[in-house]
């Protein structure tokens, strides 16, 4: 007796229920916190300063924040919403813009999924996933609304360096470059992905075009900076690079406060993930090269990042979930649904 099959229409339906779940809970994990909560008008206050080109108001203090002065994508949205609908207050303009932007995220990662594995059991599982890995980077008393766009971008980037390397897929990449870096600069760093995604071997050709992708990502960050005065130098104010001549205090002041208590569990989580992986030596080369360029982001990002913080670590979490959900197809095939698999790239 055959199972009966689930309609065409059906799976889609389950699968917008699945994606707007998630995007939910995302959402509300991200924002509903009570130090969050508490500061969130001084969160609606940065976005509208990164426009204007004021200081930005933080815990009470006016900050330049330099180094965040591309980042122009979300607080345009949040203006011209609230331009367009007054009606609306802006932590209702925030929300709103909070939870499209989650849709995006879950949405991207979901059509992600089901294009490199053709499994639908997988994407609406990827999902749930990702809800748990964005939760863990969620350490800090402030929300910064470019995370889930970053980690869309993120997803789409993968897709399109573990594809046929087309002149479309290479112009469409540069093009979501330029626009990823007007929401946050780590966009420059999708040269690395596209390189670990298209084989070991090194050609000139990859190596010329990642470089490409390094040069449109961060010149556009830079430009936009520069129409605001801001000189090319400010990547590391807030950075680890600052702070390495007090990191001790830093250590044992910051990272061991039960606000950070969560940094250790990623750290853990991303050297337990990685190294098992790699370790491993799965057969499909894709999982094996987004391991690898998720472990080159967090080297490359953490002298950048403010080390406190786990938030720039989302572009590495996000490659993660990915290669976990393609090492689950190889694993376990039998789980496949109906819809014809494609064939695993090695490299």
């Amino acid at each position: 007796m055959t199972k009966p099959r689930i309609s065409p229409t059906h799976l889609a339906l389950v699968s917008i229920l699945f994606i707007g779940i998630a995007a939910i809970a995302v959402t509300l994990i991200a924002e509903t916190r009570y130090d969050v909560w508490n500061h969130r008008h001084e969160s609606i206050a940065q976005q509208k300063a990164l426009l204007s080109g004021e200081v930005l108001p933080y815990d009470g203090e006016l900050l330049p924040y330099r180094e965040a002065r591309n980042r122009v994508f979300f607080p345009a949205l949040l203006t011209t919403i609230s331009l367009v609908i007054p009606q609306l207050a802006p932590t209702q303009v925030w929300m709103l813009l909070r939870a499209i932007t989650a849709l995006v995220m879950m949405g991207t990662l979901f059509f992600s999924v089901l294009r490199l594995t053709r499994r639908v059991d997988l994407a609406m599982l990827s999902v749930f996933l990702h809800v748990v890995a964005v939760a863990l980077t969620m350490n800090f008393p402030w929300t910064h609304p470019w995370d889930f766009l970053d980690s869309a971008f993120f997803f789409a980037c993968a897709v399109l360096s573990l594809g046929p390397g087309t002149v479309q897929d290479r112009i469409t990449l540069a093009g979501l470059v330029a626009l990823a870096a007007l929401n946050r600069e780590s966009s420059a760093m999708a040269g690395v992905v596209w390189l670990a995604c298209r084989g070991w071997r090194i050609k000139p050709l990859e190596v010329a075009f990642a470089l490409l992708l390094f040069v449109i990502g961060y010149g556009v960050a830079i430009g936009v900076r520069a129409v605001y005065g801001i000189d090319a130098d400010v990547q590391f104010d807030y950075s680890l690079v600052a702070a390495v001549a007090d990191f001790w205090t830093l250590l044992l002041s910051e990272l061991l406060r039960p606000t950070f208590s969560s940094s250790g569990l990623l750290w853990l989580c991303l050297a337990g993930i990685g190294g098992g992986l790699v370790s491993l030596g799965w057969s499909d080369g894709r999982v094996r090269s987004l391991t690898a360029a998720a472990i080159i982001l967090v080297l490359a990002s953490t002298p950048f990042a403010n080390p406190v913080e786990l938030r720039p670590q989302i572009p590495s979490v996000s490659l993660l979930v990915l290669a976990g959900l393609l090492a689950i197809n190889e694993r376990w095939p039998q789980l496949r649904t109906q819809m014809p698999p494609t064939e695993a790239r090695n490299h």
